[in-house]
């Protein structure tokens, strides 16, 4: 196979880098290898993704002859992304609660404070 090129045809939303390689001569019996960086946006939802590529080579007549094939990859949830505002939500109230109580304590004693001085006083 002569002039060889492996490239992205359909990636549904996937971030495929780079889009295409150029492998090449690959004699009969010859393995050659290439890698792609796959990168999914945030918005995309958990579950399988197909690629396909296409691969175009020239035969030894200098035909160019093109085949395509289909890999899985798999979009992996992010819970601690997907869940950020309900995550917020619960640690605000935490928070607001803390201070209330906090300051109902507070109260509570001035009051003890001022209830013992009229008591005393």
């Amino acid at each position: 196979m002569y002039d060889t090129n492996v490239s992205v045809v359909v990636a549904k939303g996937l971030i495929i880098s780079p889009q295409g390689h150029s492998i090449g001569v690959i004699n009969e019996g010859e393995r050659k290898a290439t890698s792609f960086s796959v990168q999914a946006s945030m918005e995309m939802t958990a579950k399988n993704y197909t690629i396909t590529f296409e691969i175009a080579y020239d035969d030894f007549r200098g035909v160019t002859h093109r085949e395509t094939f289909q890999t899985d990859v798999t979009v992996a949830s992010n819970f601690l992304m997907e869940n950020m505002v309900p995550i917020l939500i619960i640690l605000a109230i935490v928070a607001i609660c803390s201070v209330v109580s906090v300051y109902f304590l507070r109260l509570r004693k001035l009051k003890q404070i001022e209830a013992g001085e009229t008591k005393h006083g």
